[in-house]
């Protein structure tokens, strides 16, 4: 049994001249480059081949008697994006006003604005009609660091009339308010 299996091995010259073999192959840059092309194949086909949509579960259905109506009156897709005004040209002293211009079916509406800021200070946002009544709540503005900001509004919450959108300045340590800017605009 024993000269049968010594007859299977390899002798140890043998097992260095193939792994000198190997390691001169593998030295080559051609091999390098095919290596790398065959492993950049299945990145590039991972970044470009279209997302298969996920399989969604599958929802019970209910009983045609305890199954909602819907409204005769065509529905709004849900996708539509919010109008979003730009405030400006309305900014500082300017007496004159924006109108924007909403319909019935806006739900939300975006005020774009810009401010020149300074990293030292915070800035709030308020919102007040033509009786100088705040309309929503005065809020503080994130991303402070470009001051370009939108404000997004609740229609509902906005009659026909004259509005301020008022942003103060103020100092982080000490609160005190250093400026106010002014946007005006009519809906």
């Amino acid at each position: 049994m024993e000269a049968y299996l010594r007859s299977r091995t390899i002798p140890k010259g043998r097992v260095a001249a193939i792994l000198r073999t190997i390691a001169a192959f593998l030295q080559k840059p051609a091999v390098a480059y095919a290596i790398a092309l065959i492993l950049c194949y299945p990145a590039y086909r991972g970044i470009t081949s279209a997302r298969r949509p996920r399989s969604r579960p599958k929802q019970r259905r209910q009983p045609p008697s305890l199954s909602r109506k819907l409204p005769s009156r065509p529905r709004r897709r849900s996708g539509s994006a919010a109008k979003v005004f730009d405030l400006n040209a309305v900014r500082g002293n300017s007496r004159r006003s924006d109108r924007l211009e909403l319909t019935e079916r806006d739900k939300v509406f975006g005020l774009s604005f810009f401010v020149p800021v300074r990293g030292t200070h915070r800035y709030t946002a308020a919102i007040r009609n033509e009786a100088g009544a705040t309309v929503g709540v005065e809020q503080e503005l994130p991303n402070q660091e470009t001051g370009n900001f939108i404000l997004f509004c609740d229609r509902q919450l906005f009659a026909r009339g004259e509005y301020r959108l008022s942003v103060q300045e103020s100092d982080r340590k000490t609160g005190q308010i250093s400026r106010t800017i002014v946007f005006r605009f009519r809906i």
